[in-house]
């Protein structure tokens, strides 16, 4: 820009009243130098720190090709990364990963049935709150529908950090031992999500549990009883 400036520079009348032509070009070409002397120094900072730049691009360009080579470290370390839906407690008390037979297993600790509500509002005519007690069937309908969300969050979370055409999701939930007559961490869903078949839901008008039945599920469901344990199709 300083340098268009002189190149334009042109005596004129108006230069009398600023010293005349002679001083105003001089301090044009002084300006010209000033800026000549940043632009050196600005490309000195730059040429100083551009091996370490290509350095940090190389090492990001050879992890980014780990990961979508399907590198297990390198995924693992996305998901590190990219921890915050782990630590949600809306999902669970948190989620881990691990490879088994080169298939992502995602194994979420879901919240016990005491997150679904025991009682039913509902605003009267009048303007009055009404309360009554959740029936069996929709309690644990209610419950079925956050274990199949959790799943569902957990599986897109997943695609869209990583490149995987797959992953495999269980919950685990801590539920009575009638053996012990302790909880114990029990599973209760696994499923097989794939790809294409997830993006193409629509996650916004889908009802979770019916969801479910696009993917490869394992999951023992009673409307009267609930969840019981099941098999999930990797090893916990």
């Amino acid at each position: 820009m300083a340098e268009a400036e002189l190149s334009r520079f042109r005596p004129s009348f108006g230069h009398l009243f600023q010293g005349g032509a002679g001083k105003v070009r001089l301090k044009l070409e002084q300006k010209l130098l000033e800026a000549k002397t940043a632009d050196e120094a600005d490309f000195q900072v730059a040429q100083e720190g551009y091996p370490l730049v290509l350095r940090e691009w190389e090492s990001e360009a050879a992890f980014a090709n780990r990961v979508l080579a399907g590198d297990e470290q390198a995924w693992i370390e996305v998901i590190k990364e990219h921890n915050e839906f782990t630590q949600n407690d809306l999902i669970g008390s948190g989620v881990s990963y691990k490879f088994s037979d080169g298939r992502l297993h995602a194994i979420v600790a879901v919240h016990d049935d005491s997150i679904v509500p025991a009682f039913e509002r509902r605003l009267l005519a009048s303007g009055k709150h009404s309360e009554k007690k959740m029936t069996v069937g929709r309690f644990n309908e209610m419950y079925q529908d956050y274990v199949a969300s959790v799943a569902l969050k957990v599986a897109g979370d997943t695609f869209h950090i990583l490149p995987a055409n797959e992953v495999w999701v269980t919950c685990v939930s801590q539920m009575l031992n009638s053996a012990t007559g302790h909880k114990t961490a029990t599973p209760i869903l696994s499923v097989q999500f794939v790809r294409p078949t997830f993006i193409n839901l629509n996650l916004r008008t889908i009802d979770p549990s019916d969801a479910l039945r696009n993917f490869r599920t394992a999951m023992d469901f009673k409307k009267t009883k609930g969840f019981g344990a099941i098999e999930p199709f990797l090893p916990v």
